[in-house]
């Protein structure tokens, strides 16, 4: 006999994968503040078949108000983070890039060149 799949609201879906988290963390004795998890999981928890972008929106929406962020990272994978957390890094203005780039008569080159010079090749980059 199959077991009835149960559809969880945006809200309890939320609870759920910060529960699950939570779980995660005492099993390993650790403590958790970020986390990744793949949308097949969210899937499962939320009951859900077909995660729609209006849902995705409303747990992100949800977690937010228990305190973190929901952040896509590829059309696989999201992460979670403690709004706390965030609320501590430094925030910056773009001042010091749109200052350069506005001089420019090729601000695009100019950029792709800037960030090779500090970060290295960007296609090699790409490529990994």
């Amino acid at each position: 006999m199959a077991t009835k799949r149960i559809k969880l609201n945006a809200y309890h879906t939320a609870l759920g994968l910060i529960i699950n988290a939570k779980l995660y963390a005492d099993e390993k004795q650790k403590d958790i503040s970020r986390f990744r998890f793949s949308r097949p999981t969210l899937r499962s928890i939320s009951g859900w078949k077909r995660l729609s972008e209006v849902f995705l929106r409303d747990v992100s929406d949800e977690l937010y108000g228990i305190g973190w962020t929901m952040i896509e990272l590829s059309d696989t994978e999201l992460a979670v983070i403690q709004t706390s957390k965030i609320s501590v890094w430094p925030k910056l203005g773009g001042g010091r890039v749109v200052s350069k780039v506005r001089v420019q008569k090729a601000p695009g080159d100019f950029l792709e060149d800037t960030y090779e010079e500090l970060f290295g090749d960007v296609e090699e980059l790409l490529e990994e």
